[in-house]
């Protein structure tokens, strides 16, 4: 099957897939895997314990809903800037069969350059020290990855980026495409290192290239926990349970301090 074929079928597919994994869902999204590698069993508590917005369930509504209102002239129109620009960039929903499960996500921007994607962008916010590129964000990316390689595009050459932004009082979702641009814009001028200084410190763009081997590695790890093969795998950090809206519910929680405790001062990682 062609990318373009792909394209084209993933509505289908997605609409089609049963939900026989862990907790009922019919696909795995790659911002789920990613908070697997965060901790695992706050996972297991956004499913049974309930009532709390995530991430990863926002970016599933969102998919669901953005492949419903998919028209063939948009994916038309997508297939066409891919093969006929020779730089395109877009935000659509990807997905695939891995092994037995289908996996789905929406990167914030995939850069194409004569049809083949040569960056996969993501941009994520933080209060502490945008230096540090953590393994959960970096598995999403390598999700993103792996998605593009299976729908049968060129990944030869993909380089994925994970641009940390330091929120600092900045209204994000109001300038995400603005910052994204900015990115773009350094990525394909080979410029990162100039826009870095412009922000002093606030912004750090790292990129390291798609490795087909850890992301399948990744995904194989986690499909497990969904294909309900193990059980959840808590986190062995407790600064992070200090930081889990969970800490007073978890029966593993590492945290026993107050429950009053503040935790505004610490990042959630």
């Amino acid at each position: 099957m062609s990318w373009v074929e792909a394209v084209a079928r993933l509505k289908e597919r997605f609409e089609c897939e049963a939900g026989n994994l862990r907790h009922g869902i019919a696909s795995i999204p790659a911002s789920e895997i990613a908070s697997q590698y965060y901790c695992e069993q706050k996972v297991e508590m956004e499913y049974t314990v309930g009532g709390i917005e995530t991430e990863a369930k926002v970016e599933g509504e969102v998919l669901h809903n953005t492949l419903i209102r998919m028209k063939k002239t948009k994916i038309d129109a997508i297939v066409r800037g891919i093969q006929k620009r020779k730089v395109y960039a877009a935000s659509f929903p990807l997905g695939t069969g891995f092994n037995g499960v289908f996996l789905v996500g929406i990167p914030d921007v995939v850069v194409f350059l004569r049809s083949r994607p040569a960056f996969v962008l993501e941009l994520k916010t933080t209060r502490g020290d945008t230096s540090k590129l953590w393994k959960d964000q970096a598995v999403q990316a390598q999700v993103y990855g792996l998605l593009l390689d299976q729908m049968a595009f060129d990944c030869s050459r993909l380089k994925l980026v994970v641009a940390r932004l330091k929120r600092n009082g900045l209204t994000y979702e109001g300038r995400k495409k603005e910052f994204l641009q900015q990115v773009m814009i350094a990525l394909l001028g080979d410029s990162c290192e100039e826009l870095e200084r412009r922000y002093q410190g606030s912004l750090r763009v790292h990129t390291f290239d798609y490795n087909r081997q850890e992301a399948n590695d990744a995904v194989t790890w986690a499909q497990d926990y969904w294909l309900m093969r193990r059980e959840a795998v808590p986190t062995k950090n407790p600064l992070k349970c200090k930081a889990c809206e969970f800490r007073d519910l978890c029966p593993l929680s590492l945290w026993k301090g107050d429950t009053n405790d503040r935790i505004s001062s610490v990042e959630k990682r």
